[in-house]
């Protein structure tokens, strides 16, 4: 519910139900001081016509004649008559009824002898007591005082029309109600309008409360008074300019730490690409400091005695004068921030280097106001310290150190992989240079039957190749690294074929294992760069088809060489005495080796006395 109706709820009914109390409670009071005097007259005209009958019965007694009834009732019907004479006001009069509930006296003559025993007024009444009463007749509604006469059994009731008592009133009160109708309506306008002066301002800085909060922080209220609404409507205006200043600065706050995480993750990923550790700590040191507008940033890492931080990288002159210098610092140095940040493990800040008792200052670094050093940790083990200057005081707050602190935990990952790859290539080339010697010891054992290791193809209806431009061919074909056209002048004794050749090395792992040389069929054949391509993947495959040869030759000989070995042991197990184990294992050497003689000796004796001796 709107402030302006329960303004109108709570202030309406109190104005206008004391106004209705008021007109009713004098209503009431009126009504009331009528009743009142309307019974003082009743009761005085009631007492005049008692003592009236009183009187007649009091002359009756002096006579002695209360007992006869002719003088009884002659007496009684000059008291009816006294009391028919009795008037005041326009309805007022008096009039008597019997005990019986017959009326004896009455002004109006149609009502004398009527019995109203059956209704429920005189039902009420009770000897020898005084009452008021309202009573009904068909023309209306009397207010009465009522006293019993006893000596003749009367009720004797002074009575007056309630129309003529209280028609004033009603009247009276129908012009209250009205009046009262017409105050209430005034007031109610005047609530209207009141309220609306009140309310207007509170209405308006309710909507400007409700602009602020869907973020319209450029609205205000205006002060058009000095009471305490003006003075809430500036207080609002003084708050929404300070929450307009907080959101803004909040939400630089947080693009810029936005930035700051974009470009923390955008080193992250750079970092995770980099492989080789001198480019990794150079990369960290010179994005940070781009990346952040910092004055100077290095990395010190720590040597392999673990004693001493050396500087790794560094940015500018003066980071690559102190790298080339091995600028140096003891672990356990007291006047070192970074000393201090790798023994503890924890980030160390100065505001102002200049009040640090600890610090150690630089040449190479003049304007140096504030440092932080953030210790490079992998696995709980400290690697080395991410340094990094400032040349403003206080150039470092929270936000910057947990900023660094990320990029150094990914420097320290980038570093374990940097070195882990640097230890896989070092691994890697140990094995490729193990490989490639094994092949070339083991293609120097190849042996190549028939050909002696070569192959010559000439074409029909053609002249012997001359020995010098096959020896010419060769040389070039050995001192190349890949197919390529080779041509010369015509070498002596070539039966006239000049040099025109296409050469290559046939090589298995960047090792040469022969050489293939190809001559045209006529001398003004041109070679083509597809040529050269056939002939490379012709000698690719011929290398590799070659190994595959030799691999599956040095497995056969294996198998053989085993299964002989196998055959022989078989036959040596099977024998049963030392000599004939002797003489099986003579002989079946002396067969696989194509041996003359041959001889086994179980223990040493002299020559001549030598057992056991077999020889083939």
């Amino acid at each position: 519910m709107r402030l302006y109706y329960k303004i109108l709820l709570v202030a309406l009914p109190l104005a206008i139900i004391p106004m209705v109390i008021i007109a009713f409670i004098a209503f009431r009071s009126a009504q009331t001081a009528i009743l009142i005097e309307t019974h003082e007259i009743l009761d005085t005209q009631l007492g005049d016509a008692v003592n009236a009958a009183t009187e007649n019965y009091d002359l009756l007694r002096r006579f002695s004649l209360q007992n006869i009834p002719s003088n009884v009732e002659k007496a009684q019907q000059e008291t009816a008559a006294t009391f028919s004479q009795i008037k005041f006001g326009q309805s007022g009069h008096v009039f008597a009824v019997d005990s019986t509930g017959v009326v004896v006296s009455h002004p109006n003559p149609q009502l004398v002898g009527v019995n109203v025993a059956n209704e429920p007024w005189f039902q009420e009444l009770t000897p020898n007591h005084s009452d008021q009463v309202l009573i009904t007749w068909p023309d209306g509604r009397w207010l009465t005082d009522i006293e019993y006469f006893e000596p003749w059994g009367w009720y004797v009731i002074s009575a007056r029309a309630e129309a003529e008592l209280l028609g004033p009133l009603n009247q009276a009160a129908q012009y209250t109600f009205w009046f009262a109708a017409a105050m209430v309506v005034v007031v109610v306008g005047m609530a209207l309008v009141s309220v609306r002066v009140l309310v207007g301002p509170i209405q308006k800085l309710s909507a400007a409360v409700e602009q602020v909060t869907h973020g319209d922080f450029d609205v205000s209220v205006p002060v058009s008074s000095s009471d305490e609404i003006g003075q809430l409507a500036a207080a609002f205006n003084t708050m929404a300019q300070h929450v307009k200043n907080l959101v803004t600065g909040l939400e630089d706050q947080v693009q810029a730490r936005t930035h700051r995480l974009e470009i923390a993750a955008s080193l992250g990923e750079q970092l995770s690409a980099l492989l080789v550790l001198d480019e990794l700590l150079a990369g960290v040191v010179n994005q940070v400091r781009d990346a952040f507008g910092y004055y100077h940033a290095h990395i010190y890492l720590l040597n392999n005695t673990g004693d001493r931080l050396v500087v790794a990288a560094g940015t500018g002159e003066a980071g690559a004068k102190m790298k080339a210098d091995g600028h140096n610092i003891p672990l356990n140095a007291h006047t070192s921030l970074v000393a201090r940040a790798a023994r503890s493990g924890q980030i160390v800040r100065s505001d102002n280097v200049r009040q640090t008792a600890d610090w150690l200052p630089n040449p190479l670094l003049p304007n140096t106001f504030s440092e932080i050093a953030v210790p490079i940790i992998l696995e709980g083990r400290v690697l080395g310290v991410l340094d990094v200057q400032h040349n403003v005081v206080s150039g470092f707050d929270d936000s910057d150190a947990n900023l660094l602190r990320l990029l150094a935990n990914q420097a320290a990952v980038a570093i374990r992989n940097a070195r882990l790859f640097a230890q896989v290539e070092d691994a890697l080339a140990e094995v490729k240079l193990a490989q490639e010697n094994y092949q070339m010891q083991a293609w120097s054992k190849v042996r190549v039957k028939p050909m002696g290791g070569q192959f010559h193809y000439q074409h029909e209806n053609t002249q012997p190749l001359a020995d010098e431009t096959y020896l010419e061919a060769k040389t070039q074909a050995t001192a190349r690294q890949h197919a390529e056209i080779v041509a010369g002048p015509q070498p002596a004794k070539t039966n006239g074929h000049p040099l025109n050749a296409i050469v290559a090395p046939i090589k298995l792992q960047d090792k040469s294992i022969g050489t293939v040389q190809i001559h045209p069929l006529n001398a003004n054949q041109q070679w083509t760069n597809d040529d050269l391509a056939v002939v490379e993947a012709v000698i690719d495959q011929l290398a590799q088809s070659a190994e595959n040869l030799r691999l599956f030759d040095e497995t056969r000989e294996r198998a053989s060489r085993e299964q002989t070995i196998r055959e022989i042991t078989d036959k040596l197990r099977a024998t049963s005495s030392l000599d004939q184990l002797l003489k099986v294992a003579t002989q079946e050497i002396s067969q696989q080796l194509l041996a003359t003689h041959a001889e086994i000796e179980i223990r040493h004796q002299p020559r001549q006395q030598r057992s056991g001796k077999n020889g083939a």
